[in-house]
C-alpha cells in the first residue's frame, strides 16, 4: 500500500507543472465543502483531492488520478454551456415534461450538465453514461499530447478493473487509443455491476460496443459535446432494449433536483468569469456614454458608436437594460450571490496560497506523526482601511533608542587574509618560501604579507508573530494588574443610582480606546525593521494562526531577502487577530526558511501572547499539554540545526508552559507595553553578538 503523504510533494510538483498553476494536492478526507466529491477522485477551485492510500507500491498510481483531474481543466470538461448544447439541434431527455420550465428547472443558477440530466426520466444513468465517456475522451486527449503517461494508464487500469485486465489491449481499431477503450470499458463495466439490485436487474445482460462508440472520443477535435451526445445516445439505446421506459410511468412528476457535486459546482465557477467579464463589458459601456460629450456626437456616430445624447434625468443603466437586456444591478447582485454560494459549497478558497506537510510530535505515543499537518503561506496583504503611516508615527519614539543599542552589536570577529602584497604584517612561512625559491633560482612571490579584516556579518533573523485571537484583548501594564489587586474596601463605594459621577459640574471625556496585544506587536516589529535596515542585517517578519491541523495559516510581511518598501509597512500594519495558535508547523516552516537563506548565524525570535493550543492539538480538547510537547520538540528541532530561538511573551503565566518548551535564559516574559520594544532589540543584541 502507497499513502499520499508519501508522495505529496514531488506529486504537488507534477500537477503545477501540468495544469500550469499551483493547485494543492489534499486527502480527500481533508475536504472542507459542502457540495459532495463527484467520485474517488475529485477537485475543487483551487485543489486536487486523492484517497489517502492506494493499494499495491507503485506512486506512478497517484499521478495517473491527479492528471485525470487537471485534464478536466486542460480539455475543457467544465466548459460546457446551454448554448453549446442547443447548437447541436439535439432535443435532450426523454422526460415527457422536458420540454417545460418546471422539468429542466431552468434555474440560472443552476450548472449546464444539472439541469440537463433533469431532463431524463433516470438522470443517474444519464450522469453516469456521461461521466464514462467524458473519462475515455480525457484518458485518450492526455496519453495523445503525453505519450509518456501511456504506461502508467494502461497499468492502472490492469491493476483496477477486472473487465480491463481481462480484454486483451490489441483488439482495438488502429484509430482507437487503447488507454482510452480500457477506460471505457472499465467505466462501463463498473456501471453494469452496480450495488442497487433494482439497477443491476435493468442492466443485467446489456452490452454496449465499445470499440464502436470509443472512436469519436479518440479524435484530436473531440470536445465535452461529443461524450454529452454519445451519452444520450447510449441512455436513449439501454432503455429501449431493456425496456426501462415502462420502469418509469409517462405521468411521472419531473425528477428532483438532485444535489449539485463538486463537478457541477466547477463548472459554475467557470460560468461565474463569463459573468465577470459581461460585468466588465457593461461597466465599459456605461462608462463611456456617461463621459460622451455632445461635441463628440459625429464622431461617435462615424466610429459605431451611439449618436444619441443622453437626455436630463434618464438613467443610462435603465437605456443599457432596455438595449442590450442587461441591468448592471442585477448583474452585480447576481455575481455576489454565486461568489458567496461557490464559497459555501467548495470552501475556501486559496488559490494564491503555497501548501507544506509537517510532521507533529506525539507526547502520548512517544513519535512523530508523519506528515500530520497542512501549512498554507500566503503573502500578508495590506488591509486598505488601516494607513501604516499612522503605525509608523507611533513607532518614531521607539526607533532612535532601538537603533542605538543595535548599533553597538559588535562584529562577528576578524580573519586573517594571507598571500597579500601589503598588509600590517610579515608572513613568515611565505617569507621563507621566497627565500627558498631565490636561492634555486626561481623568480620569488612577492606576497609576503598578511592583513587581520573584519569578517563580514553573515547573519539573518526571523520574526514570527503570534497572530491568534487572543491578541485582540488589551494589555495591561504594571500599574493596570496593581490596581487591579488592590483592596476592594479601599475603593470608593458607587452610586447605585447613578453610575457617573456626583458632581454636576464634572466634564466627561469618553474613555480612550486600550492598545490591544496587536498593536504593540505590530509597532514593536516596525521600530525593528527601521534599526535593521540601517543595521544591514537580513531578517524576515510572519505571522501564524490557522484552526485545526490541516489549516495553519502562515502569512509573510517580509520575506528573507525582501526589501523593505511601503507594501512592507502596510503588510506589517495588516497584522490582526484570526485563530488559533499551532505553534509547531510554523516553527518548523520558519527553520526551513532560514536553512534555506545560507547565512552564518541564523536566529529565530517568536512573539506570543500565550501557550500553543489549536482545536485538534492533542487528543483532548483544552488539554495543552500534547502542543507544549510540541512546540518543544520543534524548537529542539531547531537548535540542532544551528538555529538560535528566543521566545517572548506577553503572558503573566508564562513561566508556567515556557519552562518546559525552552531553557530559562531561551525566554523572556514582559510585564507593561513599553517593555516590548526594548526588550525586543535586546535579545536581538544578545543573540546576534
Amino acid at each position: 500500500m502507497i499513502e499520499l503523504a508519501q508522495v505529496e510533494a514531488p506529486l504537488t510538483l507534477f500537477v503545477e507543472g501540468m495544469a500550469g498553476t499551483y493547485l494543492h494536492v489534499r486527502p480527500t478526507g481533508a475536504y472542507d465543502g459542502h457540495a459532495p466529491l463527484s467520485a474517488f477522485a475529485s477537485q475543487s477551485a483551487d485543489a486536487i483531492y486523492l484517497p489517502e492510500s492506494l493499494p499495491g507500491e507503485r506512486a506512478a498510481d497517484y499521478r495517473v488520478l491527479a492528471m485525470q483531474q487537471v485534464a478536466q481543466r486542460l480539455f475543457g470538461t467544465f466548459e460546457l454551456t446551454l448554448p453549446a448544447l442547443v447548437a447541436t439541434g439535439v432535443n435532450f431527455g426523454d422526460h415527457p415534461t422536458a420540454g417545460t420550465r418546471d422539468a429542466i428547472h431552468a434555474e440560472a443558477r443552476l450548472g449546464p450538465l444539472h439541469r440537463l440530466r433533469l431532463r431524463y426520466r433516470l438522470p443517474w444513468l444519464f450522469q453516469n453514461l456521461f461521466e464514462c465517456f467524458e473519462s475515455a475522451r480525457l484518458d485518450a486527449r492526455t496519453v495523445q499530447a503525453y505519450p509518456g503517461l501511456r504506461r502508467h494508464y494502461l497499468a492502472w487500469h490492469r491493476d483496477t478493473g477486472d473487465r480491463a485486465a481481462s480484454a486483451p489491449t490489441g483488439v482495438f481499431p488502429p484509430q482507437v487509443d487503447p488507454a482510452a477503450a480500457l477506460t471505457l470499458q472499465m467505466e462501463l463495466g463498473a456501471l453494469h455491476e452496480r450495488r442497487d439490485a433494482e439497477r443491476r436487474h435493468w442492466l443485467a445482460g446489456s452490452a454496449l460496443p465499445v470499440d464502436a462508440l470509443i472512436a469519436p472520443l479518440c479524435r484530436d477535435s473531440a470536445t465535452v459535446i461529443d461524450s454529452v451526445l454519445l451519452a444520450d445516445a447510449s441512455y436513449r439505446a439501454l432503455t429501449a432494449t431493456l425496456d426501462l421506459a415502462s420502469a418509469v410511468p409517462a405521468t411521472a412528476p419531473a425528477p428532483a433536483a438532485t444535489p449539485e457535486t463538486s463537478a457541477d459546482w466547477m463548472e459554475r465557477k467557470v460560468r461565474l468569469k463569463d459573468w465577470e467579464m459581461e460585468q466588465a463589458g457593461l461597466k465599459t459601456l456605461l462608462m463611456n456614454a456617461e463621459l460622451l460629450d455632445p461635441a463628440d456626437v459625429d464622431a461617435a456616430e462615424n466610429e459605431g458608436l451611439a449618436g444619441d445624447i443622453k437626455p436630463e434625468g434618464v438613467s443610462l443603466k435603465k437605456v443599457a437594460k432596455a438595449q442590450g437586456g442587461l441591468d448592471p444591478d442585477a448583474l452585480e447582485r447576481k455575481l455576489a450571490m454565486e461568489r458567496s454560494a461557490l464559497r459555501h459549497a467548495l470552501g475556501e478558497e486559496r488559490t494564491l496560497a503555497r501548501s507544506y506537510r509537517y510532521d507533529e510530535w506525539d507526547q502520548g505515543a512517544g513519535r512523530y506523526r508523519p506528515r500530520w499537518c497542512c501549512l498554507y503561506e500566503s503573502d500578508l496583504d495590506p488591509d486598505p482601511e488601516v494607513d501604516g503611516r499612522d503605525l509608523a508615527a507611533r513607532v518614531r519614539p521607539w526607533r532612535d533608542e532601538i537603533r542605538a543599542r543595535l548599533s553597538q552589536i559588535k562584529p562577528l570577529g576578524y580573519v586573517r587574509q594571507r598571500g597579500l602584497e601589503d598588509g600590517d604584517e610579515l608572513d613568515f612561512n611565505a617569507v621563507l618560501d621566497a627565500r627558498l625559491d631565490a636561492a634555486a633560482g626561481r623568480s620569488p612571490d612577492e606576497r609576503v604579507y598578511s592583513r587581520k579584516d573584519r569578517l563580514q556579518r553573515d547573519l539573518v533573523c526571523a520574526f514570527l508573530i503570534d497572530l491568534s485571537a487572543s491578541t485582540d484583548d488589551p494589555m495591561v501594564d504594571a500599574s493596570d494588574a496593581s490596581a487591579a489587586r488592590e483592596d476592594p474596601a479601599d475603593a470608593e463605594p458607587a452610586n447605585l443610582r447613578d453610575p457617573w459621577s456626583m458632581d454636576d459640574d464634572l466634564e466627561f471625556e469618553p474613555p480612550q480606546q486600550r492598545r490591544r496585544i496587536i498593536d504593540v506587536q505590530r509597532e514593536a516589529m516596525l521600530a525593528m525593521a527601521s534599526a535593521l535596515e540601517t543595521l544591514g542585517d537580513e531578517y524576515g517578519i510572519y505571522g501564524f494562526s490557522g484552526y485545526g491541523r490541516d489549516n495553519v495559516e502562515y502569512y509573510v510581511a517580509k520575506a528573507i531577502g525582501a526589501s523593505f518598501t511601503q507594501r512592507t509597512l502596510h503588510s506589517i500594519a495588516a497584522m490582526k487577530p484570526r485563530r488559533s495558535t499551532r505553534m509547531g508547523p510554523a516553527i518548523r516552516h520558519t527553520t526551513q526558511k532560514l536553512l534555506q537563506s545560507g547565512h552564518a548565524m541564523k536566529l529565530m525570535i517568536m512573539l506570543s501572547d500565550g501557550f500553543p493550543q489549536d482545536s485538534d492539538y492533542g487528543p483532548v480538547r483544552g488539554e495543552h499539554d500534547y502542543g507544549v510537547a510540541d512546540t518543544a520538540r520543534a524548537i529542539e528541532e531547531a537548535e540542532a540545526l544551528g538555529i538560535r530561538t528566543f521566545c517572548i511573551t506577553v503572558d503573566q503565566s508564562g513561566h508556567d508552559y515556557l519552562a518546559r518548551m525552552c531553557p530559562s535564559e531561551q525566554y523572556l516574559i514582559i510585564n507593561e507595553t513599553a517593555e516590548l520594544p526594548a526588550a525586543l532589540s535586546k535579545v536581538y543584541a544578545r543573540l546576534a553578538s
